[in-house]
């Protein structure tokens, strides 16, 4: 069963891949006519896929203006929370480079900027081979959460099998559902997509 993108029983058992520097490697058996080093061996996914992106780009909306993150509203001035673009949060000092907007081509570069943070925090914090849907379903949580959350989130946990309060990968990633300790039904629908 596939669960927010994570295959839990995959986690669980963990009985088909086994992890040597990072590379994944099946046990099974050769069939074919394929030589045994054709068929035990796969690159490990480093990068947000295309239907990823997309699928992060859907939730996060394109702004082309600053906007304050916790209400939506377009800002003039800048805040803690000031973002623009595709969920791209502006720091203090990049306020002037984006106070006046930016293109769609300038949005598409921010973005892919953006992400290469959030995949290598995926990359350095999860030990199981992952499939393509799993790694994306995790970057756009990490995207969402910030790298030093999903770093320390119970899912990270989870998925590499250590103990939690949690019975279930499920239950640890709808956990992340409040905004300033508020349950949001956006954060509610964004957990399920993922």
């Amino acid at each position: 069963m596939v669960v927010n993108g994570v295959s839990e029983n995959k986690i669980k058992e963990n009985k088909d891949v086994n992890i040597n520097n990072g590379t994944k490697y099946t046990n099974t058996t050769k069939s074919n006519n394929i030589s045994s080093s054709e068929n035990n061996t796969q690159e490990k996914i480093t990068h947000l896929s295309n239907d990823g992106q997309n699928l992060l780009k859907n939730i996060e909306k394109l702004r082309l203006k600053p906007y304050n993150d916790q209400n939506g509203k377009e800002i003039t001035s800048y805040i803690k929370g000031a973002t623009i673009g595709y969920g791209h949060l502006i720091g203090q000092n990049e306020w002037d480079l984006y106070k006046n907007g930016i293109t769609l081509q300038e949005a598409d570069k921010l973005f892919k900027n953006d992400l290469l943070p959030f995949e290598n925090a995926v990359k350095n914090s999860i030990n199981s081979s992952l499939a393509q849907n799993e790694f994306d379903a995790l970057v756009i949580l990490c995207f969402n959460i910030g790298i030093d959350n999903f770093k320390n989130s119970f899912v990270a946990k989870i998925i590499n099998a250590e103990k939690t309060g949690y019975k279930t990968l499920k239950e640890a990633w709808m956990a992340w559902n409040k905004s300033q300790n508020k349950v949001m039904q956006g954060l509610i629908n964004r957990r399920n997509a993922e």
